[in-house]
């Protein structure tokens, strides 16, 4: 007998990770279909069936045809974005060769604008039809079969031989009459675990694809989605994906008292925010909750390019009210090239701003502009003097005034300015200016003088044009370039000292961090703490940079500030180090050796002070304090230690 429901299939190919850094923990992959599932269902209707599968785009699509091939649905649908655009058109195809009677229908963010779209049919005759915008009422319609396709707001579909576009971009205007798709079942899935509490946005970026109306779901609906989710015993991250949190502030403190009181296994949690109006109260209801990743949109220092916008102005300082709390959040500034009124001067002033800032500093991301489909930029793109690839992910590769030769040069010295901004403070840049020398001239020409600097560290993506990997050889390349360029040897010498101390520092700071970018260990030193130096064990053998002066003794007099600490300094393996402190104690080998060996061991800080003589422990109490100051010393109880060992090994590998 046949079956008499018809078999919808629901398909989402999550990001690359190198595109989402997350990959298969990714749940925001699954959000669209899996909501769209259960508003379909929502009143127990049984004359439908439907099923929700998010695929990798590095699996074969022969498997993926061979399995849908099996199931024989009525209907597949593809949620559409910028990085599965192409694998669907491509899926969906060869689908259509096998399954010649399934429809094949596309939604998402990609597919919402009406000619996009209508083009997008008229070149893949494979596709039956389009829903653009919020599909849960147009879908339902659509499946319904007793509404005139027509009347179905945002609909495109094939009338005879010829594409027809409905108008209206469908907007749900209650979502929270969609059931909670966050079961116990369904969160147990994902180690990392995403949730907005709004759709919508109150901002009106000229560059966004979020335009509409923000609309709220009810706090007691938000807390009960909450205690759901905060009962995944092995959840490692989650985000708020609102487009932002702040912009009604009453509101975001009862969600932050609901998380707060929910998340008692201390969950990271990340979120984007304005910060416009922050106090240090704020700060703290966002520590209670557990925040650990704050989201922050710059932009740019371009007051005339953000009102171009539409982002308003003084963005910023807005990041100003979150920069005292860096040590306790990851805060992660973004900014974007090629907004309209920037110019290569000011994108230039822009990046400066930020370093001055210290943003380098951060989870810092430089993104390149890109004109998606049904945007004002992308429909005013002529007018801007814009050059863009209108297929995804729709890159601006000029502007007016803006060549792509000089975007060229811009985009090498902001990734020079980045490598720079993590290991230079601030301050630096004043203490070099005195002296004649300028960070920002070296940014401008130290991958002409030395070529293979351009090779010493590698973009993460074409997205985010500042992330950058940095790569061991710098060093020596540094050395290279500044003995290359005119000045006094008292000024290269400087200068070279300055740079070593501030590669090494970074290299041990930053050796063993968490993907939410706070350390494994951050308990303070008591008489059960058991402590060790992960850069040891961790960073390869370095450059041999103590011929640059006869005496490689560090003269801190020399610097900015007081770097008052312990530094790896000279050529140094797996087994040595050469460290030098400002206080130069003579056993200052032995207490390096005893922590460095002290991972496999695992003694207590007890322990340790037993094999020292009573004159040795007030110097190697300071020595291990000093060194947890600087980042370069993880520390923890012995319990803790052991409990996490298994889960963070592979951390600090």
């Amino acid at each position: 007998m046949a079956d008499p429901k018809r078999k919808i299939l629901l398909l989402n190919y999550r990001a690359g990770t190198s595109m989402s850094g997350i990959g298969e923990d990714d749940s925001a992959m699954t959000l669209g279909p899996h909501i769209l599932k259960s508003h379909l269902l929502r009143n127990g209707r049984r004359d439908i069936e439907i099923s929700v599968t998010t695929l990798d785009q590095r699996e074969c699509q022969e498997t993926t045809l061979r399995n849908i091939h099996a199931l024989k649905p009525h209907i597949v649908g593809f949620s559409c974005f910028v990085w599965n655009y192409f694998s669907s058109l491509s899926l969906a195809r060869k689908l259509k060769l096998i399954l010649p009677d399934t429809k094949v229908i596309f939604g998402g963010a990609e597919v919402s604008d009406k000619d996009f779209s209508v083009e997008m049919m008229n070149r893949n005759p494979w596709i039956d039809a389009v829903f653009r915008g919020e599909a849960e009422t147009s879908l339902e319609m659509y499946l319904d079969g007793n509404v005139r396709r027509d009347k179905i707001e945002g609909l495109i579909y094939k009338e005879n031989d010829r594409i027809a576009a409905n108008d209206c971009l469908p907007r749900f205007a209650h979502p929270e009459e969609t059931p909670s798709v966050y079961t116990p079942a369904f969160v147990r899935q994902f180690p990392v675990v995403y949730y907005a509490t709004s759709r919508g946005c109150v901002g009106r970026c000229r560059y966004c694809q979020e335009w509409s109306k923000k609309r709220n779901l009810p706090l007691d609906r938000v807390e009960k989605d909450l205690g759901v989710i905060f009962k995944h015993g092995k959840m490692k991250m989650f985000h708020f994906i609102d487009s932002v949190l702040d912009d009604d502030p009453e509101r975001l403190n009862h969600i932050l008292e609901i998380t707060a009181r929910l998340n008692k296994q201390a969950v990271p949690i990340g979120g984007y925010f304005y910060f416009r109006n922050a106090d240090p109260e704020l700060f703290e209801k966002l520590r209670r909750a557990h925040f650990k990743s704050l989201r922050i949109g710059v932009e740019t220092h371009n007051k005339e390019a953000l009102r171009r916008t539409g982002r308003g102005e003084g963005n910023l300082s807005c990041i100003d009210s979150a920069l005292p709390y860096k040590g306790d959040f990851n805060i992660v500034p973004y900014i974007i090239t090629h907004l309209p009124e920037e110019t290569p001067e000011s994108f230039r002033t822009n990046i400066k701003e930020c370093f001055h800032k210290g943003l380098f500093k951060l989870d810092f991301h430089c993104n390149r502009l890109s004109l998606y489909p049904g945007t004002y930029l992308y429909e005013n793109a002529r007018e801007e003097g814009y050059v863009f690839d209108e297929c995804p992910p729709h890159h601006v590769f000029s502007a007016k005034g803006w060549p792509y030769d000089r975007f060229v040069e811009d985009r090498m010295f902001l990734r020079n300015v980045t490598v720079f901004g993590k290991l230079f403070d601030p301050e630096d840049e004043v203490f070099l200016s005195h002296n004649n020398t300028s960070l920002f001239k070296i940014a401008d020409t130290i991958h002409e003088v030395v070529p293979e600097w351009r090779s010493a560290y590698m973009p993460m993506s074409s997205d985010s044009i500042s992330d950058v990997i940095i790569n061991d050889a710098l060093p020596a390349l540094f050395v290279k370039y500044v003995n290359k360029v005119r000045g006094t040897k008292a000024s290269r010498e400087a200068l070279i000292r300055l740079f070593l101390i501030r590669y090494y520092v970074f290299q041990a700071k930053s050796v063993v961090l968490s993907h939410a970018g706070q350390r494994v260990f951050s308990e303070k030193i008591e008489p059960g703490s058991r402590f060790f130096i992960p850069f040891h064990a961790c960073l390869p053998p370095g450059p041999d940079v103590t011929a640059v002066e006869s005496e490689p003794r560090i003269l801190f007099k020399d610097f900015p500030h007081s770097d008052y600490s312990l530094f790896v300094f000279g050529s140094f393996s797996k087994r040595e180090a050469r460290i030098i402190s400002d206080h130069g104690q003579r056993d200052v080998e032995l207490f390096l050796s005893l922590l460095k060996n002290n991972r496999d061991e695992n003694k207590t800080l007890s322990d340790m002070l037993k094999t020292l003589s009573p004159e040795q422990w007030e110097p190697f109490i300071t020595l291990v304090r000093r060194l947890q100051d600087r980042g370069a010393l993880l520390a923890g109880s012995a319990e803790s230690g052991r409990r996490r060992e298994g889960r963070e090994s592979d951390a600090w590998r």
